[in-house]
């Protein structure tokens, strides 16, 4: 896929107003501020091809970026675009130069304008090791998407949401995803209570680049009614039913039904869920669902499934912050499956001294994939360290370890990532 334009005449254009300012770094421009930011990485990967292959190397980045922010005015606006200039020492096949940029536009509630939203476009190159195929993939995405907020009155409004996804993979299944919706809102009534009305259209084709060679041609439509309600203090819950028609090609379910109908079902609690009296420093959320996969892959016939993800952070001191993280998801993988993934993580991020922080975390995620026989027990830990060494400098040390054990042997391996960089920022 060629780079989208939108993102290359900005960056061009960003390039061209620094280079004609007189001061190269934090420069005002449209009521905004222009920095350019270099960080260079030097990476070692002790899987670098994933799968049965052994081998190891080192990679070196020198990373590039204009950052742009804007927080002037009604319409704020962020953007980046930069390039990633990858080196190996031995598989130089990999040396790559990796285009990235995004652009978001925001136009936040409660001001002069009579709605609110947000676009955001990006654009990203990356090669890395993808576990659903224990592979390194090269993988180009190009992401659009908005969401805007009408009023209609007092009480009732408009909502509109689009995005698109474009996906290109030199190995494994590309792939286009649409999706589309549009509902009312009635809000403020009953001490709080807001319900919505949402219809949502859901396309998506894959290229067919796996181990069965079936393409995916699938779309849906989805009918969805939600009532929020103010429970306690700041804790908001919502119940939500919805209705969903999924219309599939013959190939991809093979023996199966074409057409399927069924219910979603979903709960979602937000706030600090145990007295603020006497844990004023915690936060929490709460999501669940019973569904089928949104997006399921080939031959993916199995019945609905819980979802949903839970956070509690708690802040125990001015500068320690602890994290719980559990995740149940069904997702769509590069080659065309559905993937039952059940990820916990426990987290610290810990002040050190004035100008260091670092980060510990672990965690177990089970990857459960239908239609093939694969099961994935996987170990997760990281281990990072932040040091600023001045205004314009600092320096990272991350660490990462993933040890799968898995039925299939491709996937039965350990992974560790050690990886030293530094930022100037201009």
């Amino acid at each position: 896929m060629k780079t989208p334009s939108l993102l290359v005449l900005i960056a061009a254009g960003t390039v061209t107003t620094v280079f004609s300012t007189d001061v190269f770094g934090f420069t005002e421009f449209a009521r905004g501020e222009l920095d350019l930011s270099t960080t260079a990485r030097a990476l070692y990967d002790s899987r670098i091809f994933g799968g049965l292959s052994t081998a190891d190397d080192y990679i070196f980045t020198l990373d590039p970026e204009l950052i742009f922010r804007r927080e002037a005015g009604e319409l704020k606006l962020d953007a980046n675009a930069g390039v990633r200039i990858n080196r190996y020492v031995d598989f130089t096949q990999f040396n790559s130069e990796d285009f990235v940029g995004s652009i978001t536009l925001r136009l936040p509630s409660g001001g002069a304008a009579p709605l609110s939203g947000e676009f955001e476009t990006s654009y990203d190159e990356h090669t890395d090791v993808n576990y659903d195929v224990n592979l390194r993939v090269r993988e180009k995405t190009f992401i659009s998407r908005f969401d805007t907020d009408i009023p209609t009155s007092l009480k009732t409004g408009v909502l509109l949401a689009g995005s698109f996804r474009r996906d290109r993979r030199n190995i494994t299944s590309d792939r286009d995803t649409w999706d589309g919706s549009g509902g009312f809102r009635y809000g403020n009534f009953l001490g709080g209570a807001t319900f919505e009305l949402l219809y949502r259209r859901l396309e998506l084709k894959s290229s067919g680049d796996n181990a069965f060679g079936i393409p995916l041609d699938q779309n849906s439509d989805i009918y969805t009614a939600s009532y929020s309600q103010p429970l306690y203090h700041e804790i908001k819950g919502t119940i939500s039913y919805g209705y969903r028609v999924l219309r599939r090609s013959q190939a991809e379910v093979i023996n199966g039904e074409t057409r399927s109908a069924g219910s979603i079902i979903a709960l979602r609690l937000d706030g600090p869920f145990l007295p603020e009296s006497m844990f004023p420093k915690v936060q929490t959320s709460l999501s669940l669902g019973y569904q089928k996969a949104e997006t399921p892959g080939i031959n993916d016939t199995a019945g609905s499934r819980f979802v949903g993800d839970v956070h509690v952070g708690w802040q125990a001191r001015e500068r320690t912050h602890l994290s719980l993280d559990a995740r149940r998801s069904q997702e769509l993988t590069v080659n065309d499956l559905t993937v039952e993934t059940t990820r916990a993580m426990l987290g610290l991020t810990q002040g050190i001294g004035d100008f260091t922080e670092g980060n510990l975390s672990a965690g177990y995620e089970k990857r459960d994939y239908r239609t093939l026989d694969h099961k994935d027990d996987v170990f997760i830990a990281q281990a990072g360290l932040k040091y600023r060494i001045t205004h314009t400098w600092s320096a990272e040390a991350n660490y990462s370890l993933r040890s799968a054990s898995s039925t299939l042997a491709a996937a039965d391996y350990t992974r560790h990532l050690v990886s030293v960089s530094a930022t100037y920022i201009f």
